[in-house]
Formats: structure tokens, sequence, C-alpha cells
């Protein structure tokens, strides 16, 4: 596509978008109406325009004033607008850069106003959209939450809203990951895309296919087959505890020498302060009961295995979650 294709495709963004969003400037459509309006035109345009159109929203969002005027009576801001639609159907990936990165720590007018105006309508957008936005967009919300708690004085206003704002992205972390504990959660991102502005570390499909099966043949019709179920969870901790290692040999520098045995790679979790002690005991406990139900009979093998697939099935996903956050700071790290 030429230059001049694609400045005709801009303008043409511009001139779908802001006779609507004129509507809210003068005061005579208020926000819900505008965001509405703008969703349904979007919904019924090309993939390629509905593009330009949310590279014209991020534009207003990262260079407007955050600020509402008051016309007609009615409370007017368009990039809060901008925000709204672009959670509900945009790349979300743009929005921490386009809503956080640009507050100025030594303007103490423009943090009053972001904590007066973004973080109240951020947090509707986190919670109606909770689905699209990705483990990624929350990781980078939080590092940029920590980052201006860690340099902004205490008892400001602007600091409660970071508060409120993160106690949001916690309660969206917690159910992420409790659904994660029952079902493979999908993130509805625009084109299907899932951003990675920053690294996280999901559970790999090998796993993933390994704590299925265990799960279709503990819930199948067919005869039930303990061993079979215990040698699908005792592999999938196995190659579980293998990436963990992989990855955190990369980043401690330290090596792990013990081989192909399980209980040395817990060893070696613990050593590099990934596991604390009464999680490797935990562990080696139920790796040792995963075992014996595969050579022992027991009074109910189905339920055992169940509260076994449940435990082991929960702890993976922890433990994959924990190393994204270690993932995610040493990615601060290195960008200091």
């Amino acid at each position: 596509m030429t230059y001049n294709q694609k400045m005709s495709e801009s303008f043409e963004a511009v001139q779908t978008t802001d006779p609507i969003l004129d509507f809210h400037r003068r005061g005579i459509a208020d926000r819900m109406r505008t965001v509405d309006v703008l969703s349904t035109l979007i919904k019924r345009t090309d993939a390629d325009r509905r593009s330009k159109i949310f590279e014209y929203l991020a534009h207003i969002l990262r260079t407007e004033s955050f600020e509402s005027r008051s016309v007609r009576g009615e409370s007017v801001n368009v990039p809060m607008v901008a925000l709204m639609v672009l959670a509900r159907l945009g790349p979300t990936a743009l929005l921490p850069k386009a809503v956080v990165a640009r507050i100025r720590l030594e303007n103490v007018r423009e943090m009053d106003i972001w904590a007066r105006e973004v973080a109240p309508t951020l947090q509707f957008c986190l919670s109606e959209n909770r689905r699209r936005f990705p483990e990624s967009v929350l990781l980078e919300f939080k590092a940029y939450i920590a980052t201006y708690q860690r340099a902004v004085p205490p008892c400001t206003v602007f600091l409660d809203a970071l508060a409120s704002l993160e106690t949001v992205l916690d309660r969206l972390d917690l159910e992420r990951f409790e659904d994660s504990l029952t079902q493979s959660p999908e993130i509805e991102e625009e084109d299907g895309k899932h951003p990675a502005s920053i690294p996280t570390c999901n559970v790999s499909a090998h796993i993933l296919e390994a704590l299925n099966e265990a799960q279709e043949h503990l819930r199948g019709e067919r005869q039930f087959d303990a061993k079979k179920a215990a040698d699908l969870l005792r592999s999938s901790m196995d190659e579980t505890h293998r990436a963990l290692v992989q990855q955190l040999e990369a980043l401690t520098a330290k090596k792990y020498q013990g081989g192909e045995r399980d209980d040395m790679r817990r060893h070696y979790l613990r050593d590099v302060g990934f596991l604390s002690p009464p999680e490797e005991k935990f562990l080696s406990v139920v790796y040792g009961l995963i075992s014996a139900e595969a050579s022992h009979k027991l009074m109910a093998p189905r339920e055992t295995v169940l509260v076994m697939y449940t435990t082991v099935n929960g702890f993976i996903h922890l433990l994959f979650k924990r190393l994204s956050f270690v993932l995610v700071g040493d990615e601060q790290r290195a960008k200091k």
C-alpha cells in the first residue's frame, strides 16, 4: 500500500468517526450513547477501515486532555469515549501506554485529573470487558502502577486512584486464574491476535493435552483405569517441572545438575527460590500419592484421582502464573 493510500484511509477514518464524536463534543449525545453508535459503525466496517478508526481513537487518547468539560449540561470527554470503544472492540494492548504511561508526575493538576477522570473509566472498562484483556495487558498496567506508587509521595488522590485500580486488576487476575483451573479461557482480542508486549508464560500445549486426556479419561464412560489417569498426571508434573527448570536456568544462571529425577527438579526449584520448602514438600507428597495410585487399587480410585487431578491442575497453573511474574520482573529490570 502506498503512502497516499494510507493517508487517504486515515482521512476516511477521521471523516467517518468525527461526525459521531462531534455530537458528543457539542453536548448533544452523552458518552455511552456515543460509544454505542461508534461501536455499531465499527462492527459494520471492514477490517482495514476498522484498524484506521482504532488508530485515530488511540491518537485521541494519547494527545487530547483527559479533563471533562460541561457543554449544554452534558459532561463531555472525547478521550474517555475513545477509551471505552477501544476497550470494547479495539486492540487492548494499546491501552496501558496510551492511558497510563502519559502521566507526568511533576504535574499535580494532571495527576488529579487522571485520578478523577481516567481511573474510574478504566476500572469500568476492565470490569465490563474483562475477557478482552489478556494477562500481558493486566501485567503491564500493574507494572506502571508499581512504578508510580514508588515515585509519588503518600496520601495523594492520585495514589488512592492507583490503589483502587490495582484492586480491580487483582480481582480480574484472580478470576482469570480461577477460570484457568476449570477451563481454557479464550481472550477476545481484535483480529484474533494475542498481544505480547510483556512476556508471559502460559501452560504449554503438551502439558494441557496430558491434563485434558486425564480429565476425559476420568469423566468418560469407558472403564476407568486408575493407572493410566495417574500416569498422565505424573507426566504433566514431570513436564511442568522440566519446563520451569529450563526457564529458571536461563534467568538465574544457576545450572541444574539433577538429571531426569523429578525430586531433583523440585529441589532445584526450591534452591533458586521459586518454591518454598513447604510447597516442595507438598508437591513431593502429591507426586508420591500419584505414583502409589498407579500401582495400588484404592477403595474409590475415581474419586481419589479426581482430587489429585484438581490439585495437580491447580498447582501447574499456579506455577506457570508465578513464572510469568518472574519474567515480567526480569523484563522491567532489563529496561532500567
